[in-house]
């Protein structure tokens, strides 16, 4: 990822974007505690703001689905929960 910071091409930054999307949103899908932590470690360093946010987006998506579950929710109610607060995502 130091890589996407580095290169100014636009095809290359977008191609690496896409692919830390995708990896995150599989993160969102399987993650673990452990990923949740590196995550929360690796945020700090990570000075794109469009990266940054990704990243927040998607600690707080693992957040509320744990919630959910312990609560034993169906989908769409977890669903209106995440639409519902995704503007208060902030960087902690």
């Amino acid at each position: 990822m130091k890589q996407y910071f580095e290169i100014k091409s636009p095809h290359f930054r977008h191609a690496a974007f896409r692919a830390l999307d995708k990896s995150l949103i599989t993160i969102e899908v399987y993650g673990t505690q452990q990923d949740v932590q590196a995550l929360k470690n690796w945020l700090p360093e990570v000075t794109d703001l469009a990266v940054k946010d990704r990243i927040a987006f998607t600690l707080a998506e693992l957040k509320l689905k744990w919630w959910a579950t312990k609560r034993r929710y169906p989908p769409y109610i977890y669903s209106f929960i995440i639409l519902k607060n995704l503007c208060f995502i902030t960087y902690n």
